[in-house]
């Protein structure tokens, strides 16, 4: 009982004070939220308010995919790490609204596309992305196989790996889907000011690329002409990404 009427509260705060919080859709938090009331709204469709609950938390998803995503796909603060981490808070809500029988809008999929078009390209060729802005160099193996299973053959032009945290998705059953052999070499994000390129997708491959943006929102730096470099697989000049996560001296010298 104490851990049902715990969603009910949480449910409450997400309906009610999140919209007054964040009332125009723009920070990532948010779309957690909205993706926390969709999840409960499904999964608990006794609660008398779980219908309408759930409609407004897929209003609310597709309103934030419109407004954090950039026309080329990159997430608004332009930051690598949250851009993996919105493709997942974008995307589960879709898979879980797929085994439900409810349907998200085209341009809400296509937006998810585009956002994993970006996340193929500034993954380095050792698997570890460039860490732009607020970021780390950290592997997204789980991103690439989640991309595979929702998308199908040619998703990404990586294999990518299941996470334990996938398993209640599929029953512990996966798809085998092939990868992609027509990826670009050269990408072009003009909205996000990235140029990425390199000599194919193998993992000894040289590869580049380049962000020029004086875009400061959020995890963003003003980082004008900012390069990371990869020779024969490993990383050579690498972009440092973020000193300190909190709102200290340092990190503020580090956005500016």
């Amino acid at each position: 009982f104490k851990l049902l009427y715990g969603f009910i509260q949480h449910r409450a705060i997400l309906r009610y004070i999140s919209p007054e919080v964040h009332n125009t859709a723009v920070g990532n938090h948010y779309l957690m939220e909205m993706e926390g009331l969709f999840f409960l709204s499904v999964l608990l469709p006794e609660l008398k308010t779980s219908t309408r609950d759930r409609n407004f938390a897929k209003e609310q998803l597709e309103r934030c995919q419109k407004v954090q995503t950039l026309e080329d796909g990159v997430h608004i603060e332009e930051t690598p790490n949250y851009h993996f981490g919105c493709i997942s808070w974008f995307a589960e809500p879709m898979l879980l609204a797929k085994i439900n029988n409810i349907e998200f809008s085209d341009e809400y999929k296509n937006g998810i596309r585009k956002m994993m078009n970006f996340a193929v390209h500034i993954a380095r060729p050792n698997m570890t992305i460039a860490p732009f802005n607020d970021s780390w160099p950290h592997t997204y193996l789980q991103t690439y196989f989640f991309m595979g299973q929702i998308f199908g053959n040619g998703a990404t032009p990586f294999q990518g790996e299941p996470s334990s945290g996938l398993f209640w998705t599929f029953n512990g059953h996966f798809q085998k889907v092939e990868v992609a052999s027509d990826y670009s070499l050269l990408a072009e994000f003009p909205k996000a000011g990235y140029t990425i390129m390199r000599s194919s997708w193998n993992k000894d491959a040289l590869y580049f690329a380049i962000h020029n943006s004086s875009n400061t929102v959020g995890h963003s730096h003003a980082d004008h002409m900012s390069i990371d470099v990869s020779a024969y697989g490993e990383p050579l000049i690498v972009e440092p990404g973020t000193n300190d996560y909190q709102d200290s001296p340092m990190r503020k010298y580090f956005k500016s």
